[in-house]
């Protein structure tokens, strides 16, 4: 028997954290119906934590990939990967918080999604339903407002949450965002990597001319900031994504970020982990479908700012030229642009 690492003594429930899973034992008069789960942490996305008031109850909750957190209270009742404590035990309860996180952020990218735990927690969430009396009753009595079917993880799988436009982008990405954009820029669509641990989502932004990669937080390496990085789309060279057997990577390539599908993602090191890596955006394979739309859109708008780009020009006075490269080094001396961003000015200019 393996020894565990860290315990907590829940209501009628015991907790063991081992090398490389979470380890759940139910007992005592009226035990949860759903048994033991021994969970790996490879398949934990998140972790829900309640701590309980005097004389209250408090909850931990695991959120499997591909799920999402119950906090209704019936559905917590119900749920197998969730434990009640009381008060005086809320000390060991952070404690184990903190240490099953901690092994979720070395895991270094997203939770794997297996399908039977998308099952079975589809089947606890409709649990109730199973006893409703439809054939004897009329549909349109059934008291289906309160039934806890918001808790069913697939119940917005109609809707991409990873794809579309802004409304995809949680307050800190869309924040980050809007500190990146000018004025005359607008969002056509954005792609968002959902880590399932709150602050640690990433993103690419398509905006007019140019998108940005949005990287927050502790999977960044900047845990207490982000690093946003703009990529104009007549200099990106190309768009790949490679996919491993529940994971994938979108990678944005140029001259200076050159393709890395055949370096191994997801082993230890920022230089080949998606999280670290500036270009790279890490997705979960099961939402490729949702990505594949505007990925391709994503290529047109390179070809098309490309063959802006080879268009001719029509030819300039020098005077003129002159002018607009003294306004140009004038913006740069006070700071209004960048180096970077005046030496992509200056060779536009030049054409």
């Amino acid at each position: 028997m393996e020894e565990p690492i860290l315990e907590a003594e829940g209501k009628q429930a015991h907790i063991e954290l081992l090398q490389d899973s979470v380890l759940i034992k139910r007992h005592g008069f009226g035990a949860h119906p759903g048994g033991d789960r021994n969970t790996p942490i490879k398949g934990i996305a998140s972790v829900e934590f309640s701590s309980p008031g005097w004389g209250g109850t408090g909850y931990i909750q695991f959120v499997l990939g591909g799920q999402k957190p119950r906090t209704r209270f019936w559905a917590r009742t119900q749920d197998p990967y969730t434990v009640h404590f009381p008060y005086r035990k809320t000390r060991q309860f952070e404690e184990l918080k903190q240490a099953i996180e901690q092994r979720i952020a070395e895991r270094g990218g997203p939770a794997a999604v297996p399908d039977e735990a998308v099952l079975e927690a589809t089947n606890v969430a409709h649990a109730p339903l199973a006893h409703a009396p439809l054939a004897d009753a009329p549909l349109a009595d059934a008291p289906l407002a309160d039934a806890p079917l918001a808790d069913a993880p697939l119940a917005d799988a109609s809707v991409s949450k990873v794809a579309g436009g802004a409304e995809v982008l949680n307050k800190k990405l869309k924040k980050l965002a809007e500190q990146n954009m000018s004025q005359d820029e607008d969002i056509k669509f954005c792609l968002v990597s959902p880590s399932g641990i709150v602050g640690w989502s990433q993103a690419i932004v398509a905006l007019n001319d140019r998108l940005l990669v949005i990287k927050p937080g502790m999977a960044a390496g900047t845990t207490f900031g982000a690093r946003v990085t703009s990529f104009y789309y007549r200099d990106i060279t190309g768009i790949e994504v490679n996919t491993g057997l529940m994971q994938g990577v979108i990678e944005i390539n140029t001259p200076s970020y050159q393709g890395t599908a055949q370096r191994d993602f997801w082993n230890t090191g920022q230089n080949n982990n998606p999280f670290y890596v500036t270009n790279c955006l890490p997705i979960g394979k099961r939402d490729l479908k949702d990505y594949k739309p505007y990925i391709d859109r994503l290529r047109t708008m390179i070809r098309e700012a490309k063959q802006e780009r080879v268009s001719p020009r029509p030819a300039q006075d020098s005077s003129t030229l002159v002018s607009e490269l003294e306004k140009l080094a004038s913006l740069r001396t006070s700071g209004v642009l960048s180096e970077d961003e005046f030496q992509q000015a200056k060779k536009r200019l030049l054409g």
